[in-house]
């Protein structure tokens, strides 16, 4: 088995993003945490070139960059992207799975042959991320845990020798903290040298479920994910950074709603013959009803992708 995951560090900051043009992602922009005291929680490219960085003061970041435009983190808007960043990846394999809250498996070692092999499959995979407005860290690995491991720490890497995990700190386990905290006292840091120890003292000391975790990692014990079912209609939508009044400014952004609608296809073997657009205006809030929307219907002659 070869597992992909497609990592999104900058999630939060993606999600508003993705429908900014060229020109608008020079300008910086920011995501924050809401609350009373709100801290920064992501940046684009132009801000942090300015100073602003996660965990500062919204008041001192705009010390930095006065013109920042600032946006509030929207945890729902988030886990839907993941949803479609999901149902895109069914076009390469079906055996796909969400790791909320910001990271999507897949298992190719299946398609291998049919896209070509590791390397063209890689560059469609990094390429249509690209399309989707997304900015994702790549890492492959024989198992589902060991690949979502790499991808949090480094991009575009592929292993199969079962000692590249050695060296990773514990840290980056999804485990209990107190049993890291545990461990860390005792010297033992990293994945190396847990996998070390008998394996019957490091449940006595951290229980039977980080020990369970460790073989999940190197495959020893199969990793029961829900595979994700993709929806069974595709609805897409995008925030707008600012009210546009002409079709090329529109362009960039629905071709980003195209490119998933187009992964949902394939990945569900179907085509489209009738598909809507609806553009809201800035004075209202819902698209769902259709009130206060633009509708744009298109039909097409034969069904397509």
């Amino acid at each position: 088995m070869l597992w992909a995951s497609l990592f999104l560090p900058s999630l939060p900051v993606d999600v508003f993003a993705r429908g900014h043009s060229p020109a608008d992602a020079a300008k910086p922009f920011a995501v924050t945490s809401g609350g009373r005291t709100p801290r920064i929680v992501g940046v684009n490219a132009a801000a942090r070139d300015a100073g602003v960085h996660s965990g500062q003061l919204v008041s001192a970041s705009l010390a930095l960059a006065p013109d920042l435009v600032l946006r509030e983190r929207d945890l729902a808007a988030e886990a839907a992207a993941l949803e479609a960043v999901a149902s895109w990846a069914t076009q390469f394999t079906p055996t796909v799975a969400l790791a909320p809250p910001d990271a999507v498996l897949a298992e190719i070692g299946g398609s291998l042959r049919l896209f070509g092999g590791l390397a063209r499959l890689k560059a469609r995979l990094a390429g249509g991320a690209h399309d989707l407005g997304y900015a994702p860290s790549w890492a492959f690995a024989p198992t589902s845990a060991a690949a979502l491991l790499l991808s949090r720490v480094r991009d575009d890497f592929s292993r199969s020798d079962p000692t590249f995990l050695d060296a990773l700190p514990l840290s980056l386990a999804e485990a209990d903290p107190g049993a890291i905290a545990t461990l860390a006292a005792a010297g033992i840091t990293t994945f190396g040298a847990a996998f070390a120890l008998p394996r019957a003292a490091l449940a006595r000391r951290v229980g039977t479920d980080f020990v369970l975790l460790l073989d999940r990692i190197r495959g020893l014990v199969p990793q029961v994910r829900p595979l994700f079912v993709p929806p069974p209609r595709y609805a897409g939508k995008l925030d707008l950074p600012a009210p546009v009044a002409n079709v090329d400014a529109l362009v960039f952004a629905v071709n980003r709603l195209v490119c998933e609608l187009t992964g949902w296809l394939k990945g569900r073997g179907l085509g489209v013959i009738e598909m809507s657009l609806a553009l809201a205006h800035e004075r209202y809030v819902s698209v769902s009803t259709g009130r206060g929307a633009t509708s744009v219907s298109f039909s097409l002659a034969a069904p397509a992708r």
